[in-house]
């Protein structure tokens, strides 16, 4: 097949205004389509993702709950005491009840007296979406005080309140921590509602790990990703995807660098870490098994980047590179003394 196209010459100067155009010239283009040329691959074409600007935390990333591990042990950052009635209490930040060595801090709320309910609000990121008819899944641990057994009361709530969408409560709460799930499934669309958890009768618990996600992940994946942005992922049929950034991989100070160990497990096994690069907190939810997971389903191959021994040390960090020879590769020009 051979084709023939006329084509335009333009030509760009700076004293282009000073010197007068040449004719147009015609050239011909011929395609040999039998003969094809050089092999281009085809995993030239990839994604990236880093953790920046919330890309994964209140984006892709579906938990809805921000700060679910209350990682701030001076305050609950983005919980907020709600009360009713006379009842008297409030909400605290305690490092004495960890879940376990990796979540050392929990949400203590306390009712004193009075009737009506205390309790803690989280609104998300922005505040959080419900669909109505669209099942979250709500799962977190508690333990109570000595003589205190519930109920304690989950509820789906309008940013004012004043609109309940979907609840649940939990008795049987001991010194012990328990992990409790429920499935709550909004009556009425709002985009801007949050998640309250309250007592309504004198008593004390203590939450962690308190987690809200669409039951509808993309491809039904536990603690997955969100099914609208992984579809529109997927729609661009990516070959490769590199994970999990650039500056989130070194941090600012190589305390705060990515350690893929971490990022596997439970969720309630994770202890998250400071994204300092960007200025958030990441709970690492979004971790190597959910990327690999990921890759799997779109059938693209993982581009792990792993931190070299350096880190960005801006603003005068120090002590922001880790010598040679504690990096595990050996002797220069031999292969490594362990795995990597």
């Amino acid at each position: 097949m051979i084709l023939k196209k006329s084509l335009g010459v333009f030509l760009f100067g700076a004293a282009l205004s000073a010197t007068r155009l040449p004719a147009q010239s015609a050239a011909t283009v011929t395609i040999q389509a039998g003969q094809p040329g050089a092999v281009v691959s085809s995993n030239l074409f990839g994604i990236f993702f880093e953790e920046i600007n919330f890309a994964g935390e209140g984006g892709i990333y579906s938990e809805m709950v921000r700060d679910r591990t209350f990682y701030n042990s001076n305050s609950a950052v983005y919980w907020t005491p709600v009360t009713q009635g006379s009842a008297t209490g409030g909400i605290s930040v305690d490092p004495t009840q960890p879940l376990n060595t990796n979540v050392p801090n929990s949400l203590k709320i306390t009712m004193l007296s009075g009737t009506g309910s205390v309790g803690a609000a989280n609104a998300g990121f922005l505040g959080m979406s419900f669909q109505a008819g669209a099942t979250c899944n709500l799962n977190f641990y508690t333990l109570a005080a000595r003589g205190f057994t519930g109920p304690l009361t989950a509820r789906l709530v309008s940013a004012n309140g004043s609109q309940t969408y979907a609840q649940a409560s939990f008795s049987g709460l001991t010194t012990n921590w328990q992990n409790y799930t429920a499935a709550l499934v909004p009556s009425a669309t709002d985009t801007n509602a949050q998640l309250v958890l309250s007592l309504a009768s004198p008593g004390t618990v203590w939450l962690d790990v308190v987690s809200l996600m669409p039951a509808a992940t993309f491809n039904n994946r536990t603690n997955g990703l969100r099914a609208d942005l992984g579809g529109l992922l997927a729609g661009l049929h990516p070959s490769f995807m590199r994970y999990p950034g650039g500056n989130f991989i070194e941090a600012n100070y190589l305390t705060n660098s990515v350690r893929w160990k971490k990022t596997i497990g439970p969720i309630s096994q994770r202890p998250g870490h400071n994204n300092d690069s960007w200025g958030y907190w990441s709970t690492d939810g979004f971790g190597l098994d959910e990327y690999l997971q990921f890759c799997s389903d779109l059938g693209m191959a993982p581009l792990y980047g792993i931190n070299c021994g350096l880190a960005l040390g801006w603003n005068g960090a120090t002590n922001n590179t880790v010598p040679l020879d504690q990096m595990g590769c050996g002797a220069r020009g031999q292969r490594p003394s362990r795995p990597l």
